[in-house]
């Protein structure tokens, strides 16, 4: 299968998230919302597609941003949840989703950057990905079978 068909075809981004937020939405934004606003813009093709969880949303918190969305996130059609792990790995920022209700969960955003501690640092996707390989080589053989 080609690349191109991969993923849904993407809006050419025109607008930061950020930018959107503090306009549409009168918010006011910490470095970290503006880091996590931009992310979630390219995540899901428009930060208004995820309005009412902005509206809800404390963009000011300098430590943690916690939004909660009513979305499928799966791995390929609606792909979002591909989408935001790529888009965390590549902005650093950990996100960390857990069960909010029924209708929602809860998406957590922690800046991070690409070397300290462990609980300071956010690797690339390359470095994941070559890392799960080296630990988990039955992966690249379903991978060949498949």
């Amino acid at each position: 299968m080609s690349q191109e068909k991969l993923f849904t075809p993407e809006r050419k981004i025109t607008e930061d998230g950020a930018a959107w937020v503090a306009r549409d939405c009168g918010k006011e934004l910490s470095p970290l919302g503006r880091r996590v606003a931009n992310m979630l813009e390219e995540v899901f093709s428009g930060i208004y597609h995820i309005d009412k969880a902005i509206q809800r949303t404390d963009w000011t918190d300098q430590w943690v941003i916690t939004i909660r969305v009513s979305r499928d996130l799966s791995t390929f059609d609606s792909d979002y949840l591909t989408k935001l792990v790529l888009a965390a790995h590549d902005h650093a920022i950990r996100v960390e989703i857990s069960a909010c209700n029924m209708q929602c969960v809860k998406i957590q955003f922690h800046a991070r950057t690409r070397e300290g501690q462990i609980y300071q640092r956010h690797p690339a996707i390359e470095q994941v990905v070559e890392a799960y390989r080296a630990r988990h080589p039955y992966s690249q053989q379903a991978k060949e079978a498949a």
